[in-house]
């Protein structure tokens, strides 16, 4: 794969991201399913970049691995910070933090999705395993 590629298998079509920022060669993958764009932006550190690559995402899954700043810079995953920022940024209908860290865990994903989906106005959710999204809008 590379970057800002498009993709399809079958009839299931799909395009890459731009290269993330993460130890291995890694791209996050965004489907153009029922007239949306639903994205997974996975392990990478935060950069502008992200931001115009994940633009046009309407449900944006996103990893999240801790709740507050890496004191080590060089770690190359997003906090929960680089999601919020994101998600201001790209204003997808819908978020979803995933692929939690320890730390992620300990704090509460479920009360920390809610409180971000007060202060921002748009639908995030903390994943649970088994979760299922409705793509026309419900659970």
């Amino acid at each position: 794969m590379d970057e800002d590629q498009s993709y399809a298998i079958g009839e299931v079509r799909f395009s890459t991201s731009v290269r993330h920022q993460h130890t291995a060669e890694t791209y996050g993958l965004k489907f153009r399913l029922g007239g949306q764009v639903v994205s997974f932006l996975v392990d990478t550190k935060f950069f502008p970049g992200l931001i115009e690559s994940y633009g046009d995402s309407d449900i944006l899954v996103i990893h999240v691995v801790k709740d507050t700043p890496f004191e080590d810079k060089e770690i190359l995953h997003l906090t929960l910070e680089d999601a919020r920022r994101i998600i201001t940024a790209v204003r997808p209908r819908r978020a979803v933090l995933t692929h939690f860290g320890m730390a992620m865990l300990k704090a509460d994903p479920l009360a920390l999705a809610m409180d971000m989906q007060k202060e921002l106005g748009i639908e995030v959710t903390a994943a649970t395993d088994g979760l299922r999204i409705d793509l026309g809008g419900g659970e």
